[in-house]
C-alpha cells in the first residue's frame, strides 16, 4: 500500500515543532487498519523503529499474514525499513 503525508494532518502537529515525524502510534494505527485479520489486536510482538517518515516522503506498508493469528508489518522508503512489527490477535 502506497502511503503518502503532507504534513497537514492533526498526528504531525507537536511532533515535533520543527521537525514533523509521523508518530510510532499512527503507523502502528495505519497497520492495524490495514490488516487483513479483522478482529482486535492482542499484542504487538518484535516491534522496531529504525528510520523516521517525515511529511512528504512517498511509503509503502507492506502486510503479510504470518500465521492464523499473527500479522506482520514493515514500513519502507524505497529500500530503506523505517519500521516492522508482528500484531498478534
Amino acid at each position: 500500500m502506497h502511503l503518502r503525508f503532507d504534513g497537514g494532518e492533526q498526528f504531525f502537529q507537536g511532533h515535533f515543532p520543527g521537525f514533523p515525524i509521523l508518530p510510532g502510534v499512527m503507523q502502528l494505527d495505519i497497520a492495524i487498519r490495514n490488516s487483513p485479520i479483522q478482529t482486535p489486536v492482542k499484542a504487538i510482538k518484535k516491534m522496531k523503529f529504525m528510520n523516521i517518515i517525515a511529511p512528504g516522503e512517498d511509503v509503502e506498508l507492506d502486510l503479510e499474514q504470518t500465521g492464523e493469528k499473527e500479522v506482520g508489518y514493515v514500513f519502507r522508503k524505497g529500500e530503506t525499513v523505517c519500521s516492522s512489527g508482528t500484531l498478534a490477535y
